[in-house]
């Protein structure tokens, strides 16, 4: 990452080097702000996706990018009321693992416990769904760690 003083915010990719403009915010504002932006779109669109396949959601669902979750570190998602709270580094994960997080949080809205009747009606919104749990669990790295902890090149 190299970040640059600028009149107006950007970030743009350059031969590899994501490049941040940045006026008077800190460089990592400016990137986490772009980051939830990207994610929260992606989480938007994979909703839309489910409704147009015939899963009827009923009142109106919407997400929050967050940095923390109930400050408990590997959590990277959670439904609160009728929002789904997304760790921002979600961004990081395929998107299949990502499409997996908010079937299994849809799935909360009729089951509250990770019952055997939850984990069908999971299979039945993201069929792979175990393969995506088991690279959550696998890369439960990512999920921990602060998204921005390398240092960034001035």
């Amino acid at each position: 990452i190299e970040v640059r003083d600028s009149e107006e915010e950007y970030i743009e990719l350059m031969e590899g080097i994501l490049v941040v403009g940045r006026n008077k915010r800190p460089a990592d504002e400016v990137i986490r702000e772009f980051l939830a932006g990207l994610l929260y779109t992606l989480l938007v669109e994979i909703l839309g996706e489910m409704k147009r396949k015939g899963i009827e959601i009923y009142g109106d669902l919407d997400f929050r990018v967050v940095e923390r979750i109930d400050g408990r570190r590997r959590r990277v998602a959670k439904l609160e009321g009728n929002r789904i709270l997304v760790k921002i580094n979600a961004i990081l994960f395929p998107r299949r693992v990502i499409e997996y997080i908010v079937a299994h949080e849809v799935a909360h809205i009729l089951y509250k416990r990770h019952t055997k009747g939850f984990w069908q009606f999971v299979a039945r919104l993201h069929p792979d769904y175990k393969e995506c749990h088991r690279f959550l669990e696998d890369n439960v790295r990512f999920i921990e760690r602060n998204l921005l902890e390398r240092r960034v090149k001035r």
